[in-house]
């Protein structure tokens, strides 16, 4: 039996305030796959580095994000992502930010 590691998760919400109403409480989203495809130094020390993440389900030209690369561990700690690191992507929203799909199978 394998060792569990999580993948690092990018989790891109919407500047309002968020409450919780998708089914069971929990929040409307959906998550994609990606990877660090680049780190970009900053040549000014006060401006942070930042990971380029190439999303592996978007269209053609819109695979590629451009985020600060500061995120914290489990126990706070400051961390970095590493170039080639797979992450996932989690895109929130509040139900009001939603609109149901008519196209929906059931």
């Amino acid at each position: 039996m394998g060792v569990f590691c999580p993948l690092p998760s990018l989790t891109l919400s919407p500047s309002a305030p968020f409450t919780s109403g998708g089914r069971n409480g929990e929040a409307t989203k959906t998550t994609k796959h990606g990877t660090v495809k680049k780190i970009i130094k900053s040549p000014d020390p006060s401006v942070p580095e930042k990971a380029e993440v190439q999303v592996h389900e978007a269209d053609e030209l819109y695979k590629e994000i451009r985020i600060e690369n500061t995120l914290e561990d489990e126990r706070g700690k400051k961390v970095k992502l590493k170039e080639d690191a797979p992450v996932d992507i989690t895109v929130e929203a509040d139900t009001k930010a939603t609109t149901p799909d008519n196209n929906e199978k059931r």
